[in-house]
């Protein structure tokens, strides 16, 4: 590798890590960033782009669906997922506008419902009907 490369393309950097040595590489990514290098990283495991990138692309199919900042791609969706469990045992998400609304709906359903902020995933799931596996 370059000793100090200004663009620098990861192509699944944390992929077979164990949690410890994959926390030392987040802090190696923000570090060169922090430099003013710009990082380019591909990668499936969605809390990791959260946790990186300044920017998100969002591929489906070979396609780039969009590409925006984290906050605004959550914004853009939703703030917040009301999840609850059915009673065949499915987890049931819906995405609201606010807290109040998260916590109106969640009202309806007697167990099992937690409200969360929405995050990447929640994004992803919204923007190419497909889940994460």
């Amino acid at each position: 590798m370059l000793p100090e490369p200004e663009i620098l393309f990861l192509d699944e950097p944390s992929i077979g890590l164990d949690p410890q040595i994959r926390r030392q590489m987040w802090d190696l990514i923000r570090q060169i960033s922090l430099e003013g290098r710009t990082v380019i990283i591909t990668t499936h495991y969605i809390e990791e782009a959260e946790a990186l990138c300044d920017r998100v692309g969002i591929m489906s199919h070979g396609r780039l669906v969009v590409v925006d900042t984290p906050a605004n791609l959550k914004t853009q969706v939703g703030p917040y997922v009301m999840e609850h469990i059915d009673e065949s045992g499915k987890l049931l998400q819906e995405i609201c506008a606010d807290r109040e609304a998260a916590n109106q709906r969640a009202a309806l359903f007697n167990n099992r419902v937690t409200v969360r902020r929405t995050n990447l995933e929640d994004v992803f799931i919204k923007l190419t009907g497909e889940r994460i596996e």
